[in-house]
């Protein structure tokens, strides 16, 4: 006779392949390891950058150039940066650290690990109070770029400078622009929340939890 082993109800043992008959945690793990490690490289790529811009401006600044309205608007737009970079800094970090949670998340659930489907819940709520926050600060940086570079060219010349119609069409671009990027940062996040708040899902996760037991019974 065949003796059968009980498996140590310790360990954490994902369904036999026969149990496996959904294919959403293979289709949501996929898409939760490419767009973590996309996230992890551009959002340290956006921590250096975040960190050297004020400085080119400022070195563009007391460098000097042909014109003076130039080197006050470099001044400003550096002044603009350093205001901002350590709000910057703080939400690249916390961008960075939620595309490591994502990566992991999207791997447990490939194992049908009930983790994973909770640290999937986690790191959508937290993309979307980080990604709305990001966006607010880049719109604060490019409407003080902008600001500056308006300033600069109603001081040049004799002329008018820009004409108010265009400072508000660049305003209004921008809003538009920042809002779009909203849009997009939390559409994965909410997708991910409506998905696994349904009842199926719900279900099927805890049948991962059930045949765990019954394996170490």
């Amino acid at each position: 006779m065949d003796q059968e082993y009980a498996r140590p109800p310790s360990l954490d043992y994902a369904p036999e392949p026969g149990q496996r008959n959904s294919s959403w945690p293979i289709t949501f793990g996929i898409i939760a390891i490419v767009f973590g490690l996309f996230a992890l490289v551009i959002n340290a790529i956006s921590i250096v950058t975040s960190t050297m811009m004020g400085n080119v401006y400022r070195t563009a600044a007391t460098q000097g150039s042909s014109s003076g309205d130039t080197d006050e608007m470099m001044s400003k737009i550096a002044d603009h940066y350093e205001q901002w970079s350590s709000a910057s800094l703080i939400i690249g970090v916390g961008l960075t650290l939620l595309a490591a949670l994502l990566i992991t998340a999207g791997i447990l659930l490939l194992m049908r690990k009930p983790l994973g489907a909770t640290l999937y819940t986690v790191w959508a709520y937290a993309k979307i109070v980080l990604g709305i926050g990001s966006s607010l600060v880049a719109y604060q940086l490019q409407s003080g770029q902008m600001q500056a570079m308006m300033a600069s060219a109603g001081s040049a010349g004799s002329g008018p400078g820009m004409p108010a119609s265009a400072s508000s069409a660049i305003n209004i671009f921008t809003g538009v622009f920042v809002f779009i990027s909203i849009l997009w940062l939390i559409a994965l996040p909410i997708t991910v929340l409506i998905w696994l708040n349904r009842e199926p899902v719900k279900t099927d996760i805890a049948s991962w939890r059930t045949t765990r037991s019954s394996d170490g019974a």
